[in-house]
């Protein structure tokens, strides 16, 4: 035997149920993209050399590398700049100013690939450096 009072609370819990699942997508935090966690500045340090780059929302990018000897060139400071793209894991950077031996490398494109990202860090194969792998760290 059925009381009528069962039937009259079913809208309500169904109204109830629909309200809970709507509501779940509003306090639900989306993970970041990979282009929004690249964004900002980066630090990379080996052998004594100190890497720094910052990516800018802009497309744009600009960094301080340091050089290694290489044969009888004696270590330097680089600083770049230029806009940077990204395809899925592919970051394409094409340099529109340099301070590397009377701006060599402006107009040149390098890429790299993003091997893993987080919001710390950042794995890359450094693909026009012959595939080295570097780890980056996020500056402040």
């Amino acid at each position: 035997m059925s009381n009528g009072n069962t039937t009259a609370h079913l809208p309500w819990s169904i109204a109830f149920v629909i309200l809970a699942l709507s509501m779940h997508g509003c306090f639900s935090k989306a993970e970041p993209s990979t282009r929004e966690l690249l964004i900002g500045t980066w630090k990379h340090s080996v052998d004594g050399k100190k890497n720094v780059i910052t990516y800018q929302s802009d497309g744009t990018f600009g960094g301080k590398l340091e050089t290694g000897s290489w044969g009888i060139l004696t270590p330097t400071v680089m600083i770049v700049s230029g806009n940077w793209t990204l395809d899925r894991k592919t970051v394409k950077y094409t340099v529109t100013k340099s301070s590397y031996l009377n701006e060599e490398l402006s107009g040149q494109i390098m890429t790299d690939t993003i091997i893993w990202i987080n919001e710390t860090t950042v794995v890359f194969r450094e693909e026009t450096a012959g595939g080295e792998i570097s780890t980056w760290i996020r500056q402040p």
